[in-house]
């Protein structure tokens, strides 16, 4: 009987041993599909280029710009756009990304909701746009997640 009693022992180890390695690969499977970025998450991330220069992306949700170059061609990037939130919505901003090949430039534009930006890419050299080097525009509107 003492026999019989170890090997139902045993077996119940590994009984509760494969179902606890279940259930935590079942709830390691849900956290990270509940972690996941939404597929909607990509559609809130707007992006222009400028070929062979570098790009620029408005997130709707935070109202970022962020710019890259993407060339070590010794010029910079300019990001020129229309926000319909200031008061003359007719004025062209630029923003700029002078670091240098593959690094990134960060503006945060503190609009209001439901404001609207177009924006386009293009080289720069030495505060002097590139006009050649326009890419198409981009359209986004600023729709935080509240």
């Amino acid at each position: 009987m003492i026999t019989r009693r170890r090997c139902q022992l045993a077996l119940s180890i590994v009984t509760r041993w494969t179902t606890w390695a279940a259930v935590t690969v079942a709830a390691a499977a849900t956290a990270t599909v509940v972690t996941a970025s939404p597929a909607s998450a990509s559609s809130d991330i707007i992006k222009a280029v400028s070929e062979g220069h570098g790009w620029a992306t408005f997130n709707e949700q935070t109202g970022e710009l962020t710019l890259k170059d993407t060339s070590a061609d010794g010029y910079g990037i300019a990001v020129e756009y229309f926000r319909s939130d200031v008061n003359d919505a007719e004025t062209e901003m630029i923003a700029w990304d002078r670091h240098g090949s593959g690094k990134y430039a960060h503006y945060h534009l503190h609009m209001v909701m439901g404001a609207t930006i177009s924006f386009h890419v293009c080289a720069e050299d030495d505060g002097v746009i590139l006009v050649p080097t326009r890419g198409p525009r981009g359209f986004g509107t600023y729709l935080p997640i509240i």
